[in-house]
């Protein structure tokens, strides 16, 4: 079924796409650690903001599709981010609960129609993008040549060398023999 609709699919006709408002999914800024040198206007700004569910004053418009954000207070008050793309969410979970129990007060937010976290309403995340193998080589010289299809450029280079190798201990052993031979067992 997903081939018809993707054999259907006409980018002239199909529109925007709408990935939804900006949404927080899970925000833990409002709880305050001992260790949090913030001044007490960034304590309540931070605090109203989470009760107000919001990012920032003005949504951020710099996330793109298919990412969500990790955000954090650092105990100075500074702040961090970092965008991951969707199928990372799992792992962006961890650090969120990671980065609360150390007090840093995190918020993953992401649009809305992408929600990654089923326990939230949300679809599961798609799966990370295949790596693609590289493509090996087919040649008609294994069968011209006489080589097994199986056999590799590397093990008829080493079949040659020792079919050298035999020749060569072979020869030697002739040689000396003729040597015996001429010098009459003395060698």
């Amino acid at each position: 079924m997903a081939n018809r609709d993707l054999n259907s699919f006409d980018p002239a006709t199909a529109g925007r796409y709408d990935p939804g408002y900006l949404e927080i999914f899970y925000d833990n800024r409002t709880y305050k650690g001992f260790d949090d040198k913030l001044p007490i206007w960034q304590d309540y700004w931070l605090q109203g903001l989470s009760r107000l569910s919001r990012p920032s004053l003005f949504y951020p418009s710099d996330i793109y599709p298919g990412f969500i954000r990790i955000v954090f207070y650092t105990h100075d008050g500074n702040q961090g981010q970092k965008d991951f793309p969707l199928h990372k969410a799992e792992a962006v979970k961890e650090m969120f609960d990671s980065l609360s129990t150390e007090g840093f007060r995190p918020m993953i937010i992401g649009y809305s129609s992408e929600n990654p976290f089923p326990e939230l309403g949300g679809r599961e995340p798609p799966p990370p993008p295949k790596k693609q193998e590289p493509k090996r080589a087919t040649t008609w010289s294994n069968s011209v040549a006489g080589h097994s299809e199986s056999s590799t450029p590397h093990d008829r280079i080493m079949s040659i060398i020792r079919d050298d190798d035999e020749k060569e201990a072979k020869l030697r052993q002739m040689q000396a023999e003729y040597m015996e031979e001429k010098l009459g067992g003395a060698v």
